[in-house]
């Protein structure tokens, strides 16, 4: 739940059953094609914003320069 919400994808219970993967896989297939590209483009910007590597080293490194 910290990377996918329900702006960017599905989230499932831990133990879904087929049902349950089947009715997300079907409410994504019938999402428009500008619905598809808006969930792509917020996973795409959730990573970068989050979870890019070389931006989160390069800000922890800042961070740690700034301790005296």
């Amino acid at each position: 739940s910290e990377i996918v919400n329900n702006n960017n994808g599905f989230l499932l219970s831990a133990n879904p059953n087929p049902s349950d993967i089947a009715e997300k896989i079907e409410t994504y297939v019938g999402y428009s094609v500008e619905q598809k590209i808006e969930m792509r483009f917020n996973a795409y910007n959730k990573w970068l914003t989050d979870y890019n590597a070389r931006v989160n080293y390069l800000s922890f490194i800042e961070k740690i320069n700034t301790i005296q």
